[in-house]
């Protein structure tokens, strides 16, 4: 009888030999078959647009017309969603550090950390609409589709700007205990959150904000103990994460 060893000691028989090789040999194959996360390209910013020289802070998706918007120094880049071309390059004045898409407006904002201003561009157009002075070192950008209001939520001044995303005019300012640095809007409520809500996360609090009265919710601030940096919304159950 014909015995393989183990590299351990002892024996294994054929069959069971075979079995551990159809084993091994399943599992690779069932491991390759898996669809796997990688680079499929680049898309170098620099180029014959005037392109983005001092890089690329953020960058946010428009479903409408399937392009990305890309915010760096001075400049906003529009890429193709379908062929990753650039298509555009929209002057600001300013770094861009945070974005976001206004889908029944079809407009991008563009948050300028060190300039206290937002940039609203049409995105139908890619051209810049108007600009609107806010708070200091504006972090962050959430937008209530109930209201159809943006806000901007700012670190150093302590507070969150509440915008007509229609009118493009500032029409409130809420003030916030510590500097905010994210936010989120819970459109359904939950045994924690209140429906039609902007959360506001920064420093050890969490605050709840009624997107149609722009006033704090019933004991509105939550304390944890501990520094808020992020936030993300799973709205298949409304956890706050």
């Amino acid at each position: 009888m014909i015995e393989w060893y183990s590299t351990f000691g002892g024996s294994i028989y054929p069959e069971t030999a075979m079995k551990i090789i159809f084993t091994l040999m399943f599992t690779f194959l069932f491991l390759s078959a898996l669809p796997a996360q990688q680079v499929i390209g680049n898309i170098l910013l620099p180029d014959n647009l005037g392109g983005m020289t001092d890089g690329a802070y953020c960058c946010v998706y428009n479903v409408a017309n399937n392009s990305i918007y890309v915010g760096g120094e001075d400049q906003v880049t529009v890429i193709d969603g379908a062929t990753d071309l650039k298509i555009a390059r929209i002057p600001v004045t300013g770094t861009v550090k945070s974005m976001l898409w206004v889908p029944g407006e079809n407009k991008i904002f563009c948050a300028h950390y060190d300039e206290a201003r937002l940039t609203i561009i049409d995105a139908a157009t890619n051209s810049v609409i108007t600009a609107l002075s806010v708070g200091i070192n504006p972090i962050s950008l959430a937008y209530s589709p109930v209201s159809n209001r943006v806000y901007c939520a700012n670190k150093h001044s302590r507070d969150i700007d509440v915008i007509d995303a229609s009118t493009n005019t500032g029409i409130a300012v809420m003030a916030f205990p510590d500097e905010p640095f994210d936010m989120v809007y819970c459109e359904t409520a939950s045994s924690s959150l209140y429906d039609n809500t902007i959360v506001c996360a920064g420093g050890e609090y969490l605050g709840q904000y009624n997107s149609n009265t722009n006033q704090p919710v019933v004991n509105p601030y939550y304390s944890a103990g501990s520094d808020f940096s992020a936030l993300a919304l799973n709205t298949a159950n409304t956890a706050l994460h």
